[in-house]
């Protein structure tokens, strides 16, 4: 049984609230509610207001998470751009990417890693980012699951995840910004918001590989030594493939959208730190912030939150 979201009201707040329900595996609580509960009273964090179980038709155990509403996502906010030819204002994009940043910093600090960062897991409340969809995050100091590979939509995946490592860290969610900012992902997704395209639109592990190679050049003899330390040696070899490339003109890039073109070099300059083939070379979430194309940047903080202690009959559909 896939899970499902659905909205309802909340008869205590007179609000409308967002229920996803999933079916229970296992006997222990799930490991997105243990991050989720973690993260409470987060700004840039999706709340969960309440979690409960019930039983199906099926005497299936199905666990029930309610979250705060909201009216739509960064994936939206580019089609919607992309259908009406028009880009997104710059100190809105700027905002997001602060935002996601904030969210992720916040994680990071307590050792939690996203690693499934795009823009449809980028939810937008009253126009504030809420990061969503804590199915596939984790704690890194959690010695009771193995790292897996096989995790991050490919569009926003990090070269050492392509390439099999079990050895990584939080900066797999800066590389995938230029998408809407997972580090690398975060990477990703400030190109995705600035152009309307994918930064890395491969069809397969290996053409991905290659789309990266083609934007930010080849490894480097020392990264390739450095990378040899947390990635499997077989698959080291793999990135031979994209041997004597050269970086791309990030600029030149970005400046299809020519509304960025003040602050073209600062925001080029921010996705190419986002994105390095070395994992500790990438700048940080609270690091990023803090880079001139950012740094001005006001954000929204300090939503009020719903309380918990709700019961299930208290909400309808």
């Amino acid at each position: 049984m896939l899970g499902y979201v659905f909205s309802a009201f909340d008869e205590n707040s007179k609000e409308k609230v967002a229920i996803k329900r999933s079916q229970k595996i296992g006997n222990k609580v799930s490991r997105e509610y243990e991050v989720l509960d973690a993260l409470r009273e987060k700004d840039n964090v999706l709340q969960l207001l309440n979690f409960f179980y019930t039983v199906d038709q099926k005497q299936r155990v199905i666990q029930n998470s309610v979250f705060e509403f909201c009216d739509g996502n960064l994936e939206n906010v580019i089609v919607k751009h992309t259908d009406a030819n028009t880009y997104l204002p710059i100190d809105e994009l700027k905002r997001y990417v602060k935002e996601i940043l904030n969210g992720l910093d916040e994680m990071h600090q307590m050792k939690i890693v996203h690693r499934d960062l795009k823009p449809e897991n980028i939810l937008l409340k009253n126009g504030q980012v809420k990061i969503c969809d804590f199915g596939s995050s984790k704690f890194l100091d959690d010695v009771t699951f193995k790292n897996t590979p096989y995790v991050v939509s490919r569009y926003y995946r990090a070269p050492e995840l392509i390439l099999a490592t079990t050895k990584y860290d939080t900066s797999i969610d800066i590389w995938g910004k230029i998408q809407i900012f997972n580090h690398l992902a975060v990477g990703c997704i400030l190109f995705e918001l600035i152009t309307k395209t994918p930064l890395f639109p491969g069809d397969s592990e290996g053409l991905q590989l290659l789309e990266q190679g083609a934007i930010i050049g080849s490894p480097s003899d020392d990264e390739l030594d450095q990378l040899d330390k947390i990635i499997p040696h077989d698959t080291v070899k793999i990135l031979n493939s994209v041997r004597d490339l050269e970086r791309i003109d990030m600029e030149c890039l970005l400046r299809k959208s020519h509304y960025l073109e003040k602050e073209i070099r600062d925001a080029a300059d921010l996705i190419f730190k986002m994105l390095k083939w070395v994992p500790k070379s990438r700048l940080s979430a609270s690091a990023a912030m803090m880079h001139p194309f950012l740094r001005d940047t006001s954000i929204n903080l300090n939503q009020n939150y719903s309380q918990m202690g709700k019961f299930a009959s208290e909400y309808s559909i």
